[in-house]
C-alpha cells in the first residue's frame, strides 16, 4: 500500500513540464511580491511603524534594534531586485534571512495584526533549493525540481484547507450553508459593490457555498494535472470577488497562481532561462 501511494505521488510530480523554467518564473514572482510587500504603498511594515502600539514598545525604542530593522527593510529591496534579475544561491539565502527576520518582527510586535504571509518564508526556502538543484547533472534533476513545485502547491492547498477546517470546527457547517458571516461583514465593512450584491438573498447563499466548495476541495485537486489550470482560474476569480465585495486582498498568495497553475511565463526572461 505505501509503495502504491508513493508511485501515485511520483506520477503527479512528473507532470510538471520544464520545471526549471517554472521555478525561475516562480522566483521572479517571489521577488516582485517582496518588493510590493516591503516597499510599496501596501507595505505592512510601514503601516505597523505608525501603529500606536509602538509608542510604548521598549524594543522598537532601542536605537540599535531600530537601526537593524531599517537596514533589513531597505536591504531587502535590492535583494529582491537581484532575485528578479538573475536569482542566485546566496542571494536567495539573504532574501530568506531578511524576510524571516522582518516576519518575526511582524508577528511579535503587532499581535493585533493578522499574520498571513507565512507561506512566503517557505517560498523563499524553495528559491534556495531551486538554486541548489537547477544545475544538477543527475538524471533525476527534473524530478527534484518538480517535487519543489508540488510542495508549493501542497502549501497553497493546506492554507485553504486550514481556513476550511477553522470555519467548520468553530462555527459548524452552517457558516457555509447560510452565508450569514460573509453577509454581515459586507454590510458592515464591505465595498459599495459588495453592499449592492448583499441586497440579494441568492448572493448570500452563493457566497457561502462557493467558499465551501473552493476551500474544501483545493487540497485534493491542486496536484492533479487536469484540474490545476481550472483551480488557478477559479482561485483568481474567487479572490477578486473577495476583494471587490469585502475589500480583503490575499494578493501575496494568488499572485503565484499564474506561474504555478496557469503556466504563465515572463517572456523577456525566456532567452536568459535557456542559456
Amino acid at each position: 500500500m505505501p509503495n502504491s501511494l508513493l508511485s501515485k505521488f511520483n506520477g503527479l510530480i512528473e507532470k510538471h513540464s520544464n520545471p526549471s523554467e517554472t521555478l525561475r518564473n516562480f522566483q521572479i514572482t517571489l521577488g516582485i511580491t517582496m518588493l510590493i510587500l516591503h516597499f510599496g504603498s501596501v507595505s505592512i511594515f510601514n503601516a505597523q511603524m505608525s501603529h500606536p502600539v509602538f509608542s510604548d514598545n521598549t524594543l522598537i525604542s532601542n536605537s540599535f534594534f531600530n537601526s537593524i530593522l531599517y537596514i533589513s527593510k531597505y536591504l531587502i529591496i535590492p535583494t529582491s531586485c537581484l532575485i528578479i534579475y538573475r536569482g542566485g544561491f546566496y542571494i536567495s539565502i539573504i532574501l530568506f534571512l531578511l524576510h524571516s527576520f522582518l516576519s518575526y518582527f511582524d508577528y511579535n510586535l503587532v499581535s493585533e495584526s493578522w499574520n498571513f504571509n507565512s507561506h512566503l518564508i517557505y517560498f523563499c526556502f524553495i528559491s534556495i533549493l531551486y538554486e541548489r538543484y537547477k544545475n544538477d547533472n543527475s538524471l533525476d534533476r527534473d524530478k527534484k525540481l518538480s517535487l519543489l513545485i508540488s510542495s508549493c502547491l501542497i502549501i497553497i492547498g493546506l492554507i485553504y484547507f486550514q481556513a476550511f477546517l477553522a470555519k467548520l470546527l468553530n462555527s459548524g457547517i452552517k457558516w457555509y450553508l447560510t452565508g450569514e458571516t460573509i453577509h454581515y461583514y459586507i454590510l458592515e465593512s464591505g465595498t459599495q459593490f459588495g453592499k449592492f450584491l448583499a441586497q440579494h438573498s441568492i448572493f448570500k447563499t452563493f457566497s457561502g457555498l462557493a467558499t465551501l466548495l473552493f476551500e474544501g476541495s483545493v487540497i485534493f485537486l491542486i496536484l492533479s494535472y487536469r484540474c490545476r489550470f481550472y483551480i488557478g482560474i477559479i482561485g483568481i476569480f474567487f479572490h477578486l470577488m473577495i476583494w471587490t465585495t469585502m475589500g480583503i486582498s490575499f494578493w501575496h498568495l494568488w499572485i503565484f497562481f499564474p506561474v504555478l497553475l496557469l503556466n504563465f511565463k515572463f517572456r523577456k526572461y525566456d532567452e536568459q532561462l535557456t542559456n
